[in-house]
């Protein structure tokens, strides 16, 4: 599994990076910062804003694509979330939930329109 999930626990085995999409790249980056200083109970308390989204994107690429692209566009960072045609439509219930974790993402970036 990518994308950070399991980056907490793997910090004192060595771990000296992550991969993860573009549009966690900053909280990530300043969870993993705080846990390599020892403070596990700031970063603890900031990745769990985060599980639910990396959990539920991880299920297949498609739906990953699908959310950082909507993320990325919700803080402008990208002008439309579809930028190709898609494999897998997500059902209204699965835009319902996406857009649920991307408002708890969209918490823990600083200058973002929903922060």
């Amino acid at each position: 599994m990518g994308g950070g999930y399991y980056m907490l626990e793997l910090i004192p085995h060595g771990l000296h990076g992550v991969m993860p999409g573009v549009a966690l790249l900053e909280p990530l980056n300043r969870i993993f910062h705080l846990a390599k200083k020892g403070d596990m109970e700031n970063a603890m308390t900031q990745m769990g804003q985060l599980l639910p989204f990396i959990n539920y994107t991880l299920q297949n690429l498609e739906l990953f694509l699908q959310l950082e692209k909507r993320i990325l566009a919700r803080r402008e960072i990208i002008e439309h979330p579809i930028v190709r045609a898609s494999t897998y439509t997500l059902s209204e219930a699965e835009l319902d939930y996406s857009d649920l974790l991307i408002k708890h993402v969209l918490k823990a970036l600083p200058g973002s329109p929903d922060s």
